[in-house]
């Protein structure tokens, strides 16, 4: 834990709390994947319940940055829009642990955004470059029809 910590420069796997992307505010959970590779721990699992309570309170969107390994890689794409960077890998197991178990190999592409969006399993692939013009839009475009982050104090 210790060796993680120092490396992440975290106490836990997720950071949790809110942000603005241009005038909307929204709840926020992302995930480090230098922690242990985004290992899911009681205090990790409850932070995502916390900041879930929260936006809901506060009828806030809320986004989840999920740059992590093993179980979390497969809630990952439980989100309404799913996205991911050129390039990313994308998947719960690891490829030489499926190819053993199958005794078969994979397309070199496996696991891939690429090869994921080609098969419907994301939304869109973007740059970090471009991440704030597109979630920006994705925000309006959602609140266009919603009551989502409507509050008082807005």
């Amino acid at each position: 834990m210790n060796q993680a910590r120092e490396k992440s420069e975290l106490q836990e796997a997720v950071v949790t709390g809110t942000a603005r992307i241009e005038v909307k505010k929204l709840a926020l959970a992302t995930m480090n994947v230098d922690f242990l590779m985004g290992t899911l721990g009681y205090v990790v699992g409850e932070k995502f319940v916390l900041i879930t309570e929260y936006a809901k309170r506060h009828a806030m969107l809320l986004v989840i940055f999920s740059c992590s390994g093993g179980v979390t890689a497969s809630f990952a794409m439980l989100g309404d829009i799913n996205i991911a960077e050129p390039g990313a890998i994308i998947g719960f197991t690891g490829r030489r642990v499926i190819e053993q178990t199958i005794r078969k190999e994979l397309p070199a592409n496996f696991q891939i955004a690429e090869f994921q969006m080609e098969r419907g399993f994301l939304d869109a692939i973007i740059l970090r470059a471009e991440l704030r013009r597109f979630l920006n839009e994705m925000i309006c475009s959602y609140l266009a029809n919603s009551r989502v982050g409507e509050t008082e104090d807005d």
